[in-house]
């Protein structure tokens, strides 16, 4: 496998919680379902900005508009959405790469100067 690639995993549930229990881990984990490769191609990268969200696209999955309205009460500035049309695949507080370059890094920097262009850094 090359480096930074994901793996997908074909592990049932009861195993994971089986592995877990025999090795006690420590630290903080994360265990996603295994979602088919026909499935998972479909979803797409959302980047919210300041409660905003932004895609290509104009128009949103309601699954992802829900997620914001959800999220934007913890008070992030900002974090991605990867979502099928039917359901949120995970949450990034921190993510701006787009593998399959749906959003292009024109795009994500005229984003960022319309929600930070005050900003000096």
């Amino acid at each position: 496998m090359s480096e930074g690639k994901s793996l997908w995993l074909d592990t049932r549930l009861y195993e994971m919680k089986e592995l877990n229990n025999e090795f006690q881990f420590d630290g903080k984990y994360c265990i996603r379902k295994y979602i088919k490769k026909e499935v998972i191609d479909l979803k797409e990268r959302y980047c919210v900005l300041n409660g905003n969200i932004y895609h290509r696209n104009v128009t949103f999955p309601g699954v992802v508009m829900e997620a914001v309205k959800r999220l934007n009460s913890l008070g992030s500035r900002y974090y991605t959405i990867d979502a099928t049309a039917e359901f949120v695949v995970e949450v990034n507080p921190d993510e701006a790469s787009d593998r399959h370059a749906v959003n292009s890094p024109e795009l994500f920097a005229s984003w960022i100067k319309k929600e930070f262009g005050g900003f000096v850094v």
